[in-house]
């Protein structure tokens, strides 16, 4: 099977590359040797901002520079870059599952009999906003909201998401990444809301004080989404932990667009 072009670039960005990133490798494999400026003119990426592009790129492993004047750029091996990524993926996701099972099993084994906890499969992207929109609604103090692209589709209404989060009086951290920023601007002024971006995540999910806990780890633009809803106390205690070590590390874009 021939993949097109949107194809293509739909699947880098899966493994990590933001939209430029993406049209600025593809440059570099089609053509070859190219500096910043070739580059520019090769796709739509603003002049601006190709050398922090090709920064990341270079950072990412998927391309390299010679220390020329002007510097050129080439692509490194796609087999090379996309297994780097693979491992970066496995070993945070070993991260998440070893921490998981470490905490939940005794706890498990522990109270199996005495108790089941409240954890639910969620199928389908309509029913997973349903949910979403039940949690927020009942958020009290502090909701904490990771999102991957999951939302570059027209097939998913968020109008009603928005709408609550915009009337909570209420604390809200949004971890997500650049390409997705445009989907929820409404949002970046609000004095309650706060929202670093990263290069990449991997799954997302919301987490309110009321101890509920929504993972997805799939593209929500999938036709077999499904997301996981508990309202497990320590299972929320381990996926809050994980979002503030990401939120440390992340760059901070609500700070950046008050200072405009």
């Amino acid at each position: 099977m021939i993949l097109s072009r949107e194809d293509i670039e739909a699947l880098l960005q899966k493994l990590g590359l933001t939209k430029y990133e993406t049209r600025a490798y593809l440059a570099l494999i089609t053509k070859g040797r190219l500096t910043a400026k070739e580059v520019c003119q090769l796709t739509d990426i603003p002049y601006s901002k190709v050398h922090e592009v090709l920064k990341k790129l270079e950072e990412k492993n998927w391309i390299e520079k010679e220390r020329t004047r002007p510097t050129y750029y080439y692509p490194k091996s796609p087999r090379e870059a996309v297994e780097k990524r693979r491992t970066e993926l496995e070993s945070e996701l070993r991260f998440v599952s070893e921490h998981a099972v470490r905490e939940l099993q005794p706890l498990f084994e522990e109270r199996e009999v005495k108790e089941k906890p409240d954890i639910w499969i969620i199928y389908g992207i309509n029913n997973i906003l349903d949910k979403i929109l039940e949690v927020v609604t009942k958020t009290s103090e502090e909701l904490l909201i990771a999102l991957p692209i999951v939302l570059n589709s027209d097939k998913i209404d968020l109008t009603r998401l928005f709408s609550a989060i915009m009337a909570k009086n209420i604390r809200i951290k949004i971890l997500t990444v650049e390409d997705s920023i445009p989907h929820f601007t409404s949002l970046l002024n609000l004095h309650n809301i706060e929202v670093r971006i990263r290069d990449s995540l991997f799954g997302g999910g919301i987490i309110s004080d009321t101890g509920e806990t929504i993972l997805f780890l799939n593209d929500l633009t999938s036709k077999s989404i499904f997301a996981i809803w508990s309202r497990h106390t320590l299972l929320s205690t381990i996926a809050k932990e994980y979002f503030y070590n990401l939120w440390k590390t992340a760059n901070d874009f609500t700070k950046k667009i008050r200072k405009k």
